[in-house]
């Protein structure tokens, strides 16, 4: 009777325990647990997982729709660029299907780091206090620490705002990374349903180049995206190198020489996408070595469909489908820790893990596994 007393109560607490974190993290994940879920590259190396790790089961809610601006106003007209060390004006709107309960989000802003190390925190971020659903907290010290703006309590209107002074002249294109969460107001994660990949939006600086980028997009035919672009005032210009994020660190993946036209068009086909939605943006460099970025794109593509076993695992864990060369496998924590990286094309050995259940993710695709 005394130990089925003790396994009771161990229960109960657990399931408080669960609750009061629950309830916490509804407060802001980063604010109460200084944790990131954005997706953005991860100041430590390696990528911020997103809210989908956790809630995930609300299906019925779809993926969230983020639309995010940034206005030199409240109300007014969104920029395309930042000028140095002016105030703007940030809106977030999270929406979704099914009439949830309420939302929540969270936004970085990012520049690239120094001698390629890793992105720093760009600029500053502020609470608008008009808004009582918006609050911002801070994760690190130092050149690592990072302004993350989340939800201070979750809104069934689902439109956050704060306000971000940019970074001072010279700090290139700016990086929002945003994810957002549709809940049932149910007080845990289940039934829940959180962005699977950020939203981002890229905001070059202004005047940074003698050219004007009028248009920007990518289509997917399937397995294939298609790129293409349109320039005018190419005055001392060199090249556009292509990047490709789909949720982890930019990569290059080709290159187009500028014309120095006055006007001019240009197409790229990204072949070897990753499955699932795929982020694109262009450097864009000066004769000089000047450089800013384009705003980003994106397109889904389908890619191979795979899983992993044995799944619970011991040992090994296998792809049921090849990975496409140069892909790189991550396995990550329930805290959205990376652990590990490994070739997804051979067997990657997880003997070293504590038994518990962890995700791979490939690309923009992540699979849930246990390991016993």
């Amino acid at each position: 009777m005394r130990t089925s007393n003790l396994t009771h109560l161990a229960l109960a607490i657990g399931t408080v325990g669960a609750v009061v974190l629950s309830l916490a993290s509804s407060s802001g994940i980063a604010s109460v647990r200084g944790l990131a879920y954005t997706g953005a590259p991860s100041a430590g190396g390696g990528q911020e997982q997103t809210c989908n790790l956790c809630h995930n089961s609300g299906t019925q809610y779809g993926e969230p729709v983020i639309a995010i601006s940034v206005s030199e106003s409240e109300g007014g007209p969104a920029v395309n660029a930042y000028t140095p060390g002016q105030e703007y004006f940030v809106s977030v709107n999270v929406s979704a299907e099914a009439d949830p309960a309420g939302y929540g989000f969270q936004s970085v802003f990012l520049q690239e780091g120094t001698d390629g190390g890793p992105l720093l925190s760009a600029g500053t971020l502020a609470r608008n206090t008009a808004n009582a659903f918006t609050q911002i907290s801070t994760i690190g010290t130092g050149e690592n620490s990072r302004d993350y703006a989340e939800q201070n309590q979750i809104t069934p209107g689902g439109t956050f705002d704060y306000l971000w002074t940019a970074p001072g002249t010279g700090s290139g294109a700016v990086s929002i990374y945003t994810v957002g969460n549709a809940v049932n107001g149910a007080n845990g994660t289940g039934g829940d349903f959180g962005s699977t990949a950020p939203t981002i939006l890229e905001l070059p600086e202004a005047g940074a180049l003698p050219l004007a980028l009028t248009r920007f997009n990518a289509s997917s035919n399937g397995k294939q995206i298609l790129l293409s672009w349109a320039s005018d005032n190419e005055v001392g210009f060199d090249r556009f190198v292509v990047e490709r994020g789909a949720g982890q660190d930019w990569r290059t993946i080709g290159t187009v020489n500028g014309t120095n036209a006055r006007s001019a068009t240009y197409d790229f086909v990204d072949n070897e996408p990753t499955a699932g939605t795929n982020a694109y943006r262009l450097r864009m460099l000066d004769l000089d070595g000047s450089h800013t970025y384009s705003p980003v794109a994106t397109a889904n593509a389908r890619g191979f469909d795979w899983s992993v076993y044995p799944n619970p695992v011991a040992e090994e864990l296998r792809l049921t489908t090849p990975a496409e060369a140069g892909a790189t496998a991550r396995i990550y924590d329930g805290f959205g820790r990376l652990l590990l990286t490994a070739d997804p094309r051979q067997g990657i050995s997880v003997a070293t893990l504590s038994p518990g259940t962890y995700t791979i993710s490939i690309g923009a695709s992540s699979r849930r596994f246990i390991k016993q």
